[in-house]
């Protein structure tokens, strides 16, 4: 009988490939000024790729980064010279539109400036600043998500916009 001794080895490749991505999410609702960046690594450089996007940016992009992005998935597949390629989905999000319940306090007396108004604000991205504009001028330090103004209002009515921590901003409200 032949004696024969095997030496045990192990198979070795490149390491998968890694997209390396660096997402940048749109600062308000309906913006589109997301945008995909893309670092690749593992495999076998050089690389190249395909975005398959969504109607607002046409379909097979090779660049390496992608821009002007609403709302959406976007996928790319990366092929290394190897010949071998992964696919990846990325979500570009949105914040959520601002919108408020607002509760205004009426003022004690006639003729008082005590007057107040509360606010439940949802989506955007905290923290927010009250802008009332009109009949008096009044800008408040950033506010949490329920927020109570000073009593310092008049009778009479009110306009005012909220601005979200990125800069977004909501049409003119009253109260």
């Amino acid at each position: 009988a032949c004696d024969y001794e095997f030496t045990p080895f192990e198979a070795l490749g490149p390491d998968p490939i890694d997209p390396g991505q660096n997402i940048t999410h749109p600062d308000c609702y309906l913006d589109e000024n997301g945008s995909i960046t893309l670092s690749p690594s593992g495999g076998n450089s050089p690389y190249t790729w395909r975005w398959d996007t969504t109607s607002s940016t046409p379909t097979g992009p090779v660049d390496v980064n992608i821009s002007n992005l609403s709302e959406d998935t976007y996928t790319v597949t990366i092929m290394d010279a190897s010949g071998c390629e992964e696919t990846f989905p990325f979500d570009i999000i949105e914040p959520e539109a601002i919108s408020v319940v607002s509760t205004p306090f009426s003022v004690s007396c006639n003729g008082e400036s005590d007057g107040s108004l509360e606010l439940d604000i949802f989506g955007g991205t905290p923290n927010f600043i009250i802008n009332i504009t009109s009949p008096i001028s009044y800008t408040s330090p950033p506010i949490p998500p329920s927020f109570t103004t000073p009593p310092i209002f008049a009778a009479g009515e009110y306009e005012y916009t909220l601005e979200d921590a990125n800069g977004c901003v909501t049409d003119v409200l009253y109260f």
